[in-house]
């Protein structure tokens, strides 16, 4: 049976989310990105709250990035050393990743998603995906891109396919995308824990396991 831990600190609000004994537990709370202070805190109290050991625990689910650099960096930090110190397997899954698992699971559409999170400097990380048979979902790009809407909607009027477009990083700017009838506008905006876990438990069904030394952030 697979107890799960999933954390992501990968914006200011933490999400962590417990599937245990075909249970799911969810805990949310704004930080600020003043993580340091609260995190390994909240995750003993929440453990602790729903009466289950640290040592029960045998797979860590790791958001990745993209997001910010230094609570990324410190969720990351932290998945390493439940990994290393208990030693049980990683889940990697980046951000724009189980954005587009939610937008599928939302419309359910194979169609190709493209997922959108705001960066800095008016830059916008996103990748092109598409569900494959096991229901996962897979990038058509090998890195995750980096670049201006403009581009994106270049990319995106290149082609005739209709498109579903999730994240935070189009909503003010939807007239951009109205001359384009094959797209639908996804409303996920952020992560959802219980889809964290349903994409997990799928990764964890193909072996898509990582050495926690390969878990590297996304800035």
């Amino acid at each position: 049976m697979y107890n799960i831990l999933s954390i992501d600190t990968t914006t200011n609000i933490c999400y962590i989310g417990l599937y245990y004994n075909n249970n799911l537990f969810k805990f949310s709370r704004k930080y600020n990105f003043n993580y340091l202070d609260k995190i390994l805190y909240d995750i003993d109290y929440f453990l602790f709250k729903n009466n289950i050991s640290i040592k029960n625990i045998n797979i860590i689910v790791c958001i990745c990035g993209p997001g910010d650099f230094t609570s990324t960096k410190i969720g990351i930090c932290i998945c390493h050393g439940l990994s290393f110190g208990i030693d049980i397997p990683i889940i990697k899954i980046n951000s724009l990743e189980i954005l587009a698992y939610s937008s599928y699971l939302y419309f359910n559409k194979k169609n190709n998603i493209i997922s959108m999170i705001n960066g800095y400097s008016k830059l916008i990380y996103w990748s092109e995906f598409y569900i494959s048979r096991k229901n996962i979902c897979i990038s058509k790009f090998k890195v995750i891109k980096f670049t201006y809407l403009c581009d994106i909607i270049k990319y995106i009027n290149k082609f005739d396919n209709e498109y579903i477009i999730s994240g935070n990083a189009y909503t003010n700017h939807i007239n951009k995308f109205l001359d384009n009838k094959n797209i639908l506008f996804s409303k996920i905006k952020v992560q959802k824990i219980e889809d964290v876990i349903s994409l997990s438990l799928k990764l964890i069904s193909l072996n898509k396991f990582s050495n926690f030394k390969k878990v590297l952030p996304i800035y």
